[in-house]
């Protein structure tokens, strides 16, 4: 006798035969219970949790309850997704989020017609915008300038080349 369960709880069985002659006979009654076999998802993280638009966030994760292969989706449900088929349970993949702001990120985990799933937060930032500003043109009276610099770029300057 086989079979594969299809619901969750807890059954009672009992084995029922019939021989050539019709004569019926009842086994022992057993209890079978049926638990959730969902994959799990844990220890969700994106490293880094902060960067800059266009810059690659790797997703890593424990993948648990999965038999060879899974498929998983890791989206922010709009803009951002990849899909892909795994096997190992140490799940690492890097995706480029492509809009600012803070974006939550699951990722869903499908093995055998169940799911699991985790989220986690990742803040993509806009490039900084950066102002300099000199004194005045070089001249012959005025032999140096003075740069000063403005918005996300702090002061003293350094590397600049002339």
């Amino acid at each position: 006798m086989s079979g594969i369960p299809t619901q969750i709880g807890s059954f009672s069985i009992t084995v029922q035969v019939t021989d050539a002659n019709g004569c019926t006979g009842l086994g022992a009654t057993y209890r079978l219970e049926v638990l959730d076999s969902a994959p799990t998802v844990t220890n969700l993280a994106a490293n880094p949790s902060s960067v800059c638009v266009g810059s690659p966030v790797t997703f890593t994760a424990t993948i648990g309850r999965v038999t060879g292969s899974y498929n998983y989706t890791l989206t922010n449900g709009s803009s951002t997704s990849m899909a892909g088929t795994k096997t190992s349970t140490s799940f690492s993949q890097a995706i480029t989020p492509g809009t600012t702001g803070t974006q939550t990120f699951s990722l869903i985990v499908a093995d055998n017609g169940l799911t699991g799933s985790a989220s986690t937060d990742v803040t993509i930032n806009s490039f900084p915008v950066a102002t300099l500003v000199s004194n005045g043109p070089l001249s012959c009276t005025q032999t140096s300038v003075t740069l000063t610099a403005g918005g996300a770029i702090a002061s003293p300057l350094a590397g600049l080349v002339c």
